[in-house]
Protein backbone atom coordinates (compact mmCIF):
# COMPACT_ATOMS: atom_id res chain seq x y z
CA UNK A 1 0.00 0.00 0.00
CA UNK A 2 1.28 3.55 -0.85
CA UNK A 3 1.87 5.72 2.12
CA UNK A 4 -0.37 8.32 0.52
CA UNK A 5 -3.34 5.72 0.56
CA UNK A 6 -2.35 4.93 3.99
CA UNK A 7 -2.50 8.26 5.59
CA UNK A 8 -5.61 8.84 3.72
CA UNK A 9 -7.38 5.80 5.31
CA UNK A 10 -6.25 7.00 8.80
CA UNK A 11 -7.39 10.27 8.27
CA UNK A 12 -10.76 9.23 7.33
CA UNK A 13 -11.40 6.41 10.57
CA UNK A 14 -9.81 9.30 12.75
CA UNK A 15 -12.65 11.97 11.16
CA UNK A 16 -15.14 9.42 11.22
CA UNK A 17 -14.44 8.42 14.86
CA UNK A 18 -14.37 12.40 16.06
CA UNK A 19 -17.26 13.27 14.02
CA UNK A 20 -19.26 10.37 15.70
CA UNK A 21 -18.12 11.29 19.09
CA UNK A 22 -19.43 15.25 18.17
CA UNK A 23 -22.95 14.04 16.83
CA UNK A 24 -23.16 11.80 20.65
CA UNK A 25 -22.59 15.01 22.63
CA UNK A 26 -24.98 16.48 20.35
CA UNK A 27 -27.81 14.32 20.46
CA UNK A 28 -27.35 14.12 23.82
CA UNK A 29 -29.80 16.68 25.62
CA UNK A 30 -28.25 17.40 29.41
CA UNK A 31 -30.43 18.71 32.24
CA UNK A 32 -27.89 18.95 34.58
CA UNK A 33 -23.87 19.64 33.86
CA UNK A 34 -21.88 19.86 37.00
CA UNK A 35 -17.73 19.58 37.43
CA UNK A 36 -15.82 20.15 40.36
CA UNK A 37 -11.77 18.96 41.22
CA UNK A 38 -13.47 15.72 42.84
CA UNK A 39 -16.40 14.98 41.35
CA UNK A 40 -18.47 15.11 38.49
CA UNK A 41 -22.72 15.22 38.01
CA UNK A 42 -24.11 14.59 34.86
CA UNK A 43 -28.38 14.39 34.25
CA UNK A 44 -28.80 13.47 30.72
CA UNK A 45 -31.25 12.15 28.75
CA UNK A 46 -30.24 8.58 26.73
CA UNK A 47 -30.84 9.09 23.51
CA UNK A 48 -29.90 5.27 22.05
CA UNK A 49 -32.34 2.64 22.88
CA UNK A 50 -29.47 0.09 22.85
CA UNK A 51 -27.12 1.42 25.23
CA UNK A 52 -25.79 0.17 28.52
CA UNK A 53 -28.02 2.00 30.51
CA UNK A 54 -31.20 0.21 28.82
CA UNK A 55 -29.39 -2.88 28.75
CA UNK A 56 -28.87 -2.49 32.70
CA UNK A 57 -32.87 -1.61 33.25
CA UNK A 58 -33.38 -4.80 31.51
CA UNK A 59 -30.72 -7.17 33.12
CA UNK A 60 -32.99 -9.19 35.80
CA UNK A 61 -30.43 -11.79 35.65
CA UNK A 62 -29.39 -11.61 39.43
CA UNK A 63 -32.80 -11.58 40.58
CA UNK A 64 -33.49 -14.97 42.08
CA UNK A 65 -35.02 -18.21 39.75
CA UNK A 66 -38.29 -18.55 41.52
CA UNK A 67 -41.21 -20.50 40.46
CA UNK A 68 -43.17 -18.99 36.74
CA UNK A 69 -45.54 -16.43 36.57
CA UNK A 70 -49.12 -18.42 35.52
CA UNK A 71 -51.25 -15.13 35.95
CA UNK A 72 -53.00 -14.16 32.33
CA UNK A 73 -52.27 -10.34 30.94
CA UNK A 74 -49.74 -10.05 34.19
CA UNK A 75 -46.29 -9.08 33.40
CA UNK A 76 -43.67 -10.34 36.28
CA UNK A 77 -40.86 -7.91 35.62
CA UNK A 78 -41.35 -4.34 36.49
CA UNK A 79 -38.83 -1.01 36.39
CA UNK A 80 -40.06 2.12 37.97
CA UNK A 81 -41.52 5.08 35.70
CA UNK A 82 -41.60 8.72 36.56
CA UNK A 83 -43.28 11.78 35.11
CA UNK A 84 -41.22 14.96 34.07
CA UNK A 85 -42.48 17.89 32.29
CA UNK A 86 -45.86 15.57 31.26
CA UNK A 87 -43.83 12.93 29.94
CA UNK A 88 -43.32 9.75 31.45
CA UNK A 89 -39.23 8.67 31.95
CA UNK A 90 -37.46 5.73 32.99
CA UNK A 91 -34.69 6.55 35.31
CA UNK A 92 -30.86 5.37 36.82
CA UNK A 93 -30.73 6.61 40.13
CA UNK A 94 -27.23 8.19 41.59
CA UNK A 95 -27.70 5.76 43.95
CA UNK A 96 -28.42 1.90 42.79
CA UNK A 97 -30.13 1.13 45.74
CA UNK A 98 -33.04 3.15 44.85
CA UNK A 99 -33.55 0.96 41.79
CA UNK A 100 -36.62 -0.62 43.37
CA UNK A 101 -37.68 -3.22 40.38
CA UNK A 102 -39.50 -5.78 40.99
CA UNK A 103 -40.04 -9.57 39.67
CA UNK A 104 -42.83 -11.32 40.48
CA UNK A 105 -43.47 -15.22 40.21
CA UNK A 106 -46.63 -17.03 41.61
CA UNK A 107 -45.19 -17.64 44.66
CA UNK A 108 -43.26 -14.72 45.51
CA UNK A 109 -42.22 -11.00 44.69
CA UNK A 110 -38.54 -10.06 44.48
CA UNK A 111 -38.08 -6.09 45.49
CA UNK A 112 -35.15 -4.37 44.19
CA UNK A 113 -33.33 -2.05 46.77
CA UNK A 114 -29.77 -2.11 48.03
CA UNK A 115 -29.76 -5.45 48.24
CA UNK A 116 -32.59 -7.99 46.73
CA UNK A 117 -35.55 -9.30 48.97
CA UNK A 118 -37.24 -12.24 47.86
CA UNK A 119 -40.55 -12.57 49.84
CA UNK A 120 -43.25 -15.35 49.84
CA UNK A 121 -46.53 -14.67 49.11
CA UNK A 122 -48.97 -15.96 51.68
CA UNK A 123 -51.98 -15.79 49.22
CA UNK A 124 -52.74 -16.79 45.78
CA UNK A 125 -52.79 -13.83 43.02
CA UNK A 126 -55.84 -12.84 42.45
CA UNK A 127 -57.56 -11.26 38.39
CA UNK A 128 -60.33 -8.43 38.47
CA UNK A 129 -60.99 -6.81 35.76
CA UNK A 130 -57.95 -4.31 35.35
CA UNK A 131 -56.20 -4.79 38.28
CA UNK A 132 -54.32 -7.67 41.09
CA UNK A 133 -54.29 -8.48 44.07
CA UNK A 134 -51.91 -10.77 46.85
CA UNK A 135 -50.27 -10.38 49.79
CA UNK A 136 -46.96 -11.52 51.74
CA UNK A 137 -44.98 -11.18 54.85
CA UNK A 138 -42.15 -8.73 54.82
CA UNK A 139 -38.71 -8.97 56.90
CA UNK A 140 -39.83 -7.29 59.36
CA UNK A 141 -42.37 -10.00 59.75
CA UNK A 142 -45.38 -7.59 58.88
CA UNK A 143 -48.21 -8.26 56.64
CA UNK A 144 -48.31 -6.34 53.53
CA UNK A 145 -50.68 -6.21 50.70
CA UNK A 146 -50.58 -5.18 47.04
CA UNK A 147 -52.31 -4.01 44.52
CA UNK A 148 -51.58 -3.78 41.13
CA UNK A 149 -53.96 -1.66 39.05
CA UNK A 150 -53.43 -1.55 35.27
CA UNK A 151 -53.87 2.07 33.81
CA UNK A 152 -52.05 2.01 30.07
CA UNK A 153 -52.69 -1.93 28.41
CA UNK A 154 -50.58 -0.61 25.85
CA UNK A 155 -48.17 0.95 27.13
CA UNK A 156 -47.77 -1.70 30.35
CA UNK A 157 -48.01 0.83 32.83
CA UNK A 158 -49.72 -0.45 36.35
CA UNK A 159 -49.70 1.15 39.91
CA UNK A 160 -48.30 -0.45 42.54
CA UNK A 161 -49.63 0.05 45.81
CA UNK A 162 -48.19 -1.55 48.94
CA UNK A 163 -50.32 -1.34 52.07
CA UNK A 164 -48.49 -1.97 55.39
CA UNK A 165 -50.08 -0.82 58.99
CA UNK A 166 -52.81 0.65 57.15
CA UNK A 167 -50.69 2.75 55.28
CA UNK A 168 -50.25 2.89 51.25
CA UNK A 169 -47.46 3.35 49.42
CA UNK A 170 -47.58 3.70 46.05
CA UNK A 171 -45.14 3.67 42.65
CA UNK A 172 -45.99 3.95 38.93
CA UNK A 173 -44.78 0.93 36.90
CA UNK A 174 -43.87 -0.49 33.04
CA UNK A 175 -43.59 -3.56 32.17
CA UNK A 176 -39.85 -4.28 31.24
CA UNK A 177 -40.65 -5.63 27.84
CA UNK A 178 -42.35 -2.17 27.11
CA UNK A 179 -39.32 -0.38 28.75
CA UNK A 180 -38.17 1.01 25.34
CA UNK A 181 -40.96 3.05 24.57
CA UNK A 182 -40.47 5.31 26.91
CA UNK A 183 -36.84 7.86 26.79
CA UNK A 184 -34.52 7.42 29.62
CA UNK A 185 -32.99 10.37 32.41
CA UNK A 186 -29.37 8.94 33.47
CA UNK A 187 -28.06 10.41 36.93
CA UNK A 188 -24.37 10.17 36.32
CA UNK A 189 -22.62 10.97 39.90
CA UNK A 190 -19.27 9.49 39.16
CA UNK A 191 -16.64 9.60 42.05
CA UNK A 192 -19.34 10.65 44.69
CA UNK A 193 -23.32 10.63 46.13
CA UNK A 194 -25.25 13.43 45.07
CA UNK A 195 -29.22 14.03 45.36
CA UNK A 196 -31.12 12.31 43.17
CA UNK A 197 -33.17 14.30 40.35
CA UNK A 198 -36.52 15.60 41.22
CA UNK A 199 -39.75 15.03 39.27
CA UNK A 200 -43.23 16.04 39.20
CA UNK A 201 -45.77 14.46 41.35
CA UNK A 202 -47.79 11.59 39.98
CA UNK A 203 -51.80 12.13 40.58
CA UNK A 204 -51.91 8.32 41.12
CA UNK A 205 -56.17 9.34 41.35
CA UNK A 206 -56.67 11.00 38.26
CA UNK A 207 -54.56 7.91 36.52
CA UNK A 208 -57.49 5.54 38.30
CA UNK A 209 -60.28 7.70 37.41
CA UNK A 210 -59.06 7.25 33.30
Amino acid sequence: MKKSNFYSIVFVIFFLSNYSMAQNQKDTVFLLKKKTNSSIHNVFIEPYKNSKYYTDLLDFSKFPKNDKLQVQGLAKKWVPIYLYKYNYYMYIPCDLGLSHRIYLSNSHITVEGFELYNYKLNSKIQKFKNSYKFRYIDSDNKNVSVEINIVDTQKGIAIFNFIKNKISSQQLMVDADKLKLFPLIVNDCRYSKTSEFKFDKIDYEKLLKN
